[in-house]
């Protein structure tokens, strides 16, 4: 899922070639959430940054939206954390991505669910940050 404005520009084609889905982010988008829910019953997967953008903040984390695991729950879809640390530029040869591993949210409420993701992704986060600062993490150059 990307902002609709990536499907206006230079790069639309290769947007849509990823097959990516628009997302009008000024309320709720409910046709993009009915594409990314029949992706998801097909078994399919859709990349959502639960924050509903780049943190450009101070913050370690942006309060988390609740599309992703809201999407989950009506598809019985496996929500699978992901950490990823760096500048978010061109050609960036500091990001860092840590997979989680995936869990089900069928028995917990949006709300719990929510929570889960934001801990695991928090914990990875910090675990990229850990490892870079170690020296653990080999940089691409």
């Amino acid at each position: 899922m990307a902002k609709k404005e990536y499907f206006e520009g230079g790069l639309r084609h290769f947007f849509r070639f990823a097959g990516c889905i628009p997302v009008n982010r000024n309320g709720k988008d409910f046709a993009s959430a009915m594409s990314a829910i029949t992706v998801l019953r097909r078994g399919g997967a859709i990349g959502i940054f639960p924050e509903g953008t780049r943190n450009r903040t101070d913050a370690f984390l942006l309060p988390f939206k609740e599309g992703a695991v809201a999407m989950a729950k009506k598809t019985d879809a496996l929500v699978l954390p992901v950490g990823v640390t760096g500048d978010y530029v061109f050609r960036s040869k500091n990001l860092t991505v840590r997979f989680g591993k995936p869990f089900s949210v069928a028995n917990m409420t949006t709300r719990e669910a929510n929570e889960k993701l934001r801990n695991e992704i928090g914990k990875l986060m910090l675990e990229n940050i850990e490892d870079e600062k170690s020296g653990q993490i080999k940089k691409i150059s």
